[in-house]
């Protein structure tokens, strides 16, 4: 019930499954069996972004640089999904159920060098910090995928017609 809720509401956008290119539900992941209970309530503190990624061949799941490193993504596929996940709050750490700053993830192995100071200018731009265009408006694509609009003072979320209103 929770699972079609989530679904429902756009909430969380799945898992990305390299064989097929395709994003699998929530709903989807756990009829194959491929998620369990513990890894479902780390979707649940989630917003709408690529967690994990699927090995369709041991069912696996793994975090998005380790996915790139045996083959399942191509880097810049990787790069995208971590893009969004910076958006939406922070790199995801699969083990620890928690999203991290680039630096933290960084340092605990979860960012590859060569995404590194783009993550880092997106994720100073998402906080409000000083950056350059093409990374604010990088940041603004990403968040009307996800969310819409969001002001970093507030964590309020908009359209982008309130946003101009409101000189975001």
């Amino acid at each position: 019930t929770a699972l079609k809720l989530m679904e429902k509401l756009s909430i969380f956008s799945g898992f990305f499954d390299p064989q097929t290119c395709e994003t699998l539900t929530v709903a989807e992941a756990v009829d194959e069996g491929l998620v369990d209970e513990q890894l479902i309530q780390k979707v649940f503190k989630s917003e709408k972004v690529i967690c994990g990624i699927i090995d369709p061949d041991t069912s696996s799941v793994y975090s998005v640089k380790d996915a790139a490193e045996v083959g399942l993504l191509d880097q810049e596929t990787a790069a995208r999904i971590l893009e969004g996940q910076v958006v939406s709050g922070g790199i995801i750490d699969l083990k620890r159920g928690k999203q991290l700053s680039v630096t933290l993830a960084s340092k605990m192995g979860l960012v590859d060098n060569v995404h590194l100071d783009n993550l880092t200018k997106l994720e100073k731009a998402t906080k409000g910090k000083e950056s350059d265009e093409n990374t604010k408006l990088k940041k603004i694509v990403l968040q009307m995928e996800m969310n819409g609009i969001v002001d970093s003072q507030t964590k309020e979320h908009m359209t982008i017609v309130e946003a101009k209103k409101r000189g975001i």
